[in-house]
């Protein structure tokens, strides 16, 4: 299903950003307006009723606020709001606002792979296909599925799905809510990942991996990624 999204913001390259940075992420969402002051914004919220709007709270004629209670206030809109902004004043005072339009907060600057997967899980049922989908993927390889490499193994690449790729960076998170070290992290899953290319016919990693029947565990992670996150865009 696609997702449609209004990106309002009164800076123009933070907007040309997000659109390129949308354009090139998933095929299944649309940029259908971008506006530079709040009337521009409640023009096309009229107009095209995105399932997003990404609002900053700083704008010209009316701000982000007043804009999200016009939001609130209008049955005929099914636009969910994230309010993107560096204005902590302001965004305080979205603590005391209850709002069913409101979907997430983010204080500039934050890395568009973070937005980008807020949006992704909100209007689907991506959060409960992921680990289906990360699970039947690895199932096609032959190793040892009760290990708790296994689980380091698929906590990594969830991590990592909508995030930047830094293998070492997934390591640490993991391995913070796993209570242990990132080593311990990475050799389970490089022990793990070594039985796998060695039990594993080489049909099948070729299948899977198609440019080396003996892929690094970066290699075999990000595979994995790029396959899942092909999946997520199909259904």
């Amino acid at each position: 299903m696609e997702k449609t999204i209004v990106i309002a913001d009164d800076n123009l390259n933070y907007c040309n950003n997000l659109n390129y940075f949308f354009s090139h992420a998933s095929p299944k969402i649309k940029i259908v307006g971008i506006a530079h002051t709040g009337l521009k914004t409640l023009e096309l919220l009229n107009a095209c009723n995105p399932n997003f709007l990404i609002l900053d709270l700083n704008m010209p004629d009316k701000n982000g606020l007043e804009i999200l209670n016009i939001i609130e206030e209008n049955d005929n809109l099914d636009t969910k709001v994230i309010i993107t902004s560096g204005e902590v004043p302001m965004l305080n005072r979205l603590n005391f606002i209850r709002s069913k339009k409101l979907l997430n907060i983010f204080v500039k600057p934050f890395d568009n792979s973070i937005l980008y997967s807020a949006i992704q899980s909100a209007t689907s049922n991506d959060l409960e296909n992921i680990d289906v989908i990360i699970d039947s993927f690895l199932h096609k390889f032959t190793f040892n599925f009760t290990s708790q490499s296994y689980n380091y193994l698929f906590l990594v690449i969830k991590n990592l799905l909508y995030r930047p790729f830094v293998l070492n960076n997934a390591y640490k998170q993991i391995a913070i809510e796993q209570n242990v070290t990132p080593d311990n992290i990475k050799w389970g899953i490089e022990k793990l990942l070594s039985s796998m290319i060695r039990y594993t016919p080489k049909k099948v990693l070729l299948e899977y991996i198609p440019y080396t029947s003996s892929p690094s565990p970066k290699i075999f992670i990000f595979e994995i990624i790029k396959l899942t996150r092909k999946k997520l865009d199909s259904n």
